[in-house]
C-alpha cells in the first residue's frame, strides 16, 4: 500500500532526524525506547550501525509504554525523557506536586519542526538563593497554570526577586 509505505517512510525519516540531532547535541548514552513494531524499521537498523552511544529497547506492541518509560527515568537520576507526550494523564493520576516538579525538570519536547528541542531550565522552579545569600528568586503560582508545552519558557514563569543591602 502506498499510503502505508509513505507514512512509514516519513516516520523513519523523523526518527532518524531526531535521534541524529540528539546525538549531536547531547553527550552520553541514549536509549531509544519503543514498541516491537519499531524494531523492524529500516531507520532503526541504520541507526544501530556505527552508533556506540545508542541503545534500543522495545516492548510488546500492546503494552503501556508510558509507565515503563517513566520508571526507567525515575531509576536513573540524570536521565531525560525526549518525547512529545506531555504525560498529562500521569500528572493527573499521581496528583503529586513532587512528580509534576520532577517531570517538569526531566522532559525534553520537540516542537513540530524537528529542528529544535525544548529543554527544561537548568535550575529548578523553586526558591533560589544566591551563594552569598544576598539575593533570592521566588517563583509564584502553580506549574499547572503553565502549559507543559510552553513550561520551559522563562517568560511564562512568574518570579519575585529580592536583594538585601
Amino acid at each position: 500500500m502506498v499510503g502505508s509505505y509513505t507514512s512509514q517512510h516519513i516516520m523513519d525519516d523523523s526518527l532518524t532526524q531526531v535521534v541524529t540531532k540528539f546525538l549531536d547535541i547531547f553527550p552520553g548514552r541514549i536509549l531509544v525506547f519503543g514498541r516491537h513494531h519499531m524494531a523492524r524499521r529500516a531507520a532503526v537498523e541504520k541507526l544501530k550501525k556505527g552508533n556506540p552511544r545508542l541503545d534500543f529497547y522495545f516492548i510488546n506492541n500492546s503494552s503501556q509504554d508510558d509507565p515503563f518509560m517513566l520508571f526507567i527515568a525515575l531509576l536513573h537520576p540524570k536521565t531525560y525523557i525526549l518525547s512529545n507526550d506531555l504525560f498529562r494523564d500521569h500528572v493527573f493520576l499521581m496528583d503529586d506536586p513532587m512528580f509534576e516538579r520532577w517531570l517538569f525538570s526531566r522532559l525534553i519536547s520537540i516542537p513540530g519542526d524537528l529542528e529544535t528541542f525544548v529543554v527544561p531550565p537548568v535550575y529548578e522552579v523553586t526558591t533560589n538563593v544566591s551563594e552569598d545569600k544576598t539575593r533570592i528568586h521566588i517563583p509564584f503560582g502553580s506549574l499547572k497554570t503553565v502549559p507543559y508545552a510552553q513550561s520551559n519558557s522563562i517568560d511564562k514563569i512568574k518570579w519575585i526577586y529580592s536583594q538585601s543591602h
